[in-house]
């Protein structure tokens, strides 16, 4: 625009005549008058421009600046938040820490308690085999006899001097009688040396308190000969020469006694056998007597028969 209207200056100092000079003078003003124009124009534009500028850097400005206040308060919420986080993550690294603690320690106290389970085990293991051996000495085993350690030695014992004895009563009995170990009554009884006797007249067994004093006498006789022939076998050295029978012979109906005289005299073949008794068949058939006379109140008088 400043160059046309610079342009028609120098076309108009060109001029010579008066109505080209106006021609051109009224074209230059009019030119002048729209770029003037065009000038307002284009400073409308700038202040609007500049104006939308101004509204749109304040508006951009206060929405950076709400955008950061914004920014700066989610900051220091993120900041409280990962305070919390951090004060939670210690709490819980402590409770951690203080858990594994408690569970090394439960392990601890685990491990000792199960040492102690195993040495209760091994007590109780070592309980139940002395607490069996117990039960056995003392015949207190479950479903078996309530038969004594000592009971049931003895019972062994005692039936080889059954065996022994039972020898000497056959003989005196004729056969008929001999003698065994009854059983418990029941499981609960402490008994094992219990003395029966087998009748082989009518094959019974019953208690030995059912033989007559005369049967009783036999019986007796033939244990404690059965007794001295167990303790010559097994006592190895010992001899027993010499036995003393205190009375029980009255008892004895003429048969029996006959039968225990022949068993004495068979006896004093080997040994010493000494009989105490006022039964007038011993003085007729023992030859070796020691007679024991009363004299009233003078005492009594010793008299050695050959």
């Amino acid at each position: 625009q400043n160059a046309s209207v610079q342009a028609s200056i120098r076309q108009l100092g060109e001029c010579k005549a008066k109505d080209e000079i106006d021609h051109r003078l009224k074209a230059l003003n009019k030119m002048i008058e729209d770029d003037r124009k065009e000038r307002e124009e284009q400073d409308k534009k700038y202040q609007a421009i500049s104006q939308k500028k101004a509204e749109l850097e304040g508006t951009i400005g206060k929405e950076q600046e709400e955008s950061k206040i914004d920014l700066e308060k989610a900051l220091q919420k993120n900041e409280e938040e990962l305070q919390s986080f951090q004060e939670a993550k210690n709490k819980y690294d402590q409770e951690i820490l203080q858990l594994e603690r408690f569970e090394q320690n439960e392990r601890y106290v685990l491990e000792q308690i199960r040492k102690q389970i195993q040495q209760k085990q091994a007590i109780e293991k070592e309980y139940q085999l002395f607490k069996s051996l117990a039960d056995t000495f003392s015949g207190k085993l479950k479903d078996k006899n309530k038969i004594q350690l000592e009971t049931y030695v003895q019972s062994a014992y005692f039936q080889e001097i059954l065996h022994k004895a039972n020898i000497r009563l056959m003989a005196i009995s004729d056969g008929q009688y001999e003698l065994i170990l009854l059983p418990a009554i029941n499981k609960r009884s402490q008994s094992g040396l219990d003395l029966g006797i087998i009748d082989h007249y009518n094959d019974t067994k019953r208690s030995v308190n059912t033989l007559s004093g005369g049967e009783s006498f036999e019986a007796s006789l033939s244990l404690a000969l059965g007794l001295s022939d167990m303790v010559q076998e097994q006592s190895g050295g010992i001899s027993i020469e010499t036995m003393f029978i205190d009375e029980g012979f009255g008892t004895l109906d003429e048969e029996k006694l006959n039968q225990a005289i022949d068993l004495l005299i068979d006896l004093s073949d080997h040994r010493l056998v000494g009989v105490i008794s006022h039964t007038n068949a011993f003085k007729e058939r023992i030859d070796q007597q020691i007679r024991v006379q009363k004299n009233g109140e003078q005492g009594s008088s010793i008299q050695i028969v050959d």
